[in-house]
């Protein structure tokens, strides 16, 4: 779970706890105007050439209303970026997100129906400064929905105005049990680490254009119905499922074509594997994986999950839009930060409805949540664990978008891992060593050519002095991928 996910399941727009989440949720069409700000050393700056200073916490809380502010800052937990953290944690006005060790990423301050939001640069991967203030506002003003304190939000925005615009029908989320399951056994995106510590000279990168909108087109929906196989192969009934199987690989593989959860001796998740070994594995796999698994060689026996008689294509229209919206930015940073907006509004469906809150002791249940502590002392604010279950969650739309995905890149990488020269994938992106540079680029576009193609082309560039520091890690003269590493450590 993101930080994001927590500001996102905080934010979350309520319906009765009683009904049946559907999306999208039953909201009123609207464009909040924000004026778009920064705090500094005591000092707010504006997107329009203001600057207030701030006295006191009171002061804050009026200027957030008065003004229409939505408010970045460098960091809400360092007093010397932001002294008002404590104010916000025991105001009833302010509630303070944090992450599930008790780090604040998010307040939302409140004044009878409205509210506003202060959030962190680091929420939009984004410098503090007036620069970065000015480029959220060419992304908001090219979007057109309004100003959002987070890429989840905006993405999301855009889905429920496509929905409005073509009057689509809505979509019940999976029952309980189905969505409790699916969060249990799915497994994320695909990483492979064989060249993990070595250095190259010069590999080859070749990643997918918008490879999640690629997928983002078609999905189960309609109720979600638990089968069992025992004398009938009932998964059969479902163009679409997820369940527990075995798979028997009859062969040695020079990589493998699904994920195995591995459990520490607690039971607690500890990592993905992808085996390669001939031999008999328990695994949870979608209905798509499961027909890549047998075409490589590989035996698949269903026992449990769940399926879905029907599909939609509703998504595909946003999906389209959005690719339209990305493919046309008329700024790299737009389309950059626009692509941020689109990956996050889908992770939105794979979300837990847990988030955490910080609140005064006298708020808390003392025998259930926690302290904050920091460097070995305990603060007078206690960690609490909350629930949104009014928002839906499309955890099936999710999962399987990410399982085709993940199938695409096996699909690709498969014969650099046979020919020994794959070095590592990244959800998206294959790295492998280069034979012959024709040869080996002839079948994708280059990225300098490479911006009006379709989503899910799949585009090559030539990466000097690559070190494998880590799964998702690298450090090479044309980029670095250091991902939850802030980019003035890299």
């Amino acid at each position: 779970m993101t930080i994001e996910d927590d500001l996102d399941a905080i934010d979350a727009d309520q319906i009765s706890p009683s009904s049946v989440p559907m999306f999208p949720p039953i909201r009123r069409a609207r464009t909040p105007k924000r004026v778009l700000a920064y705090y500094t050393k005591g000092n707010i700056y504006t997107e329009i050439g203001k600057k207030f200073t701030v006295s006191d916490w009171g002061d804050l809380y009026d200027l957030m209303f008065r003004e229409n502010l939505c408010l970045f800052v460098e960091s809400l937990s360092d007093y010397d970026d932001f002294k008002f953290l404590y104010d916000c944690i025991i105001d009833p006005r302010a509630s303070v997100a944090c992450s599930k060790k008790g780090i604040a990423i998010g307040v939302i301050l409140s004044y009878k129906n409205n509210t506003r939001w202060i959030v962190q640069f680091s929420t939009w991967n984004l410098e503090p400064g007036i620069v970065s203030i000015l480029q959220l506002r060419k992304l908001m003003n090219y979007i057109g929905m309004g100003d959002y304190h987070t890429p989840a939000r905006l993405g999301r925005e855009l889905m429920y105005h496509v929905w409005r615009m073509y009057q689509l029908p809505r979509h019940t989320q999976p029952n309980g049990f189905c969505c409790e399951f699916l969060k249990k056994n799915q497994s994320g995106g695909r990483v492979d680490t064989p060249g993990l510590g070595k250095h190259y000279d010069e590999v080859i990168e070749i990643d997918m254009s918008s490879a999640y909108l690629s997928n983002f087109m078609v999905h189960p929906t309609g109720t979600s119905v638990p089968w069992h196989n025992t004398r009938y192969a009932m998964h059969r009934e479902f163009p679409v499922w997820f369940g527990e199987c075995l798979i028997d690989i009859m062969e040695d593989l020079p990589l493998g074509p699904f994920p195995v959860r591995k459990y520490d001796e607690l039971d607690r998740f500890k990592t993905i594997d992808y085996p390669t070994k001939k031999g008999t594995y328990r695994t949870y796999i979608w209905s798509s994986t499961a027909e890549v698994c047998e075409k490589y060689n590989c035996r698949v026996d269903p026992i449990a999950g769940y399926g879905w008689y029907e599909l939609t294509a509703d998504n595909a229209l946003w999906s389209n839009l959005a690719y339209l919206m990305k493919k046309n930015a008329e700024y790299d940073f737009v389309e950059d930060m626009w692509k941020q907006c689109i990956v996050a509004a889908i992770g939105s469906h794979g979300m837990n409805q847990v988030f955490y809150e910080l609140v005064p002791e006298e708020e808390a249940d003392l025998s259930k949540d926690r302290h904050f502590t920091s460097d070995r002392e305990a603060f007078d604010w206690v960690i609490v664990e909350k629930r949104n279950l009014s928002q839906p969650r499309m955890s099936h739309w999710f999962g399987s978008t990410l399982a085709r995905t993940s199938n695409d890149v096996f699909s690709n990488a498969y014969k650099y891992a046979r020919e020994n020269r794959l070095v590592a994938t990244n959800y998206d992106s294959i790295i492998f060593e280069i034979r012959d540079l024709q040869s080996d680029t002839g079948h994708y576009v280059s990225r300098t050519d490479a911006r009006s193609v379709p989503a899910g082309t799949w585009r090559w560039e030539i990466l000097h002095d690559v070190d494998i520091i880590a799964p998702r890690s690298l450090k090479s003269r044309e980029k670095t991928i250091l991902p939850g590493v802030d980019r003035k450590d890299r």
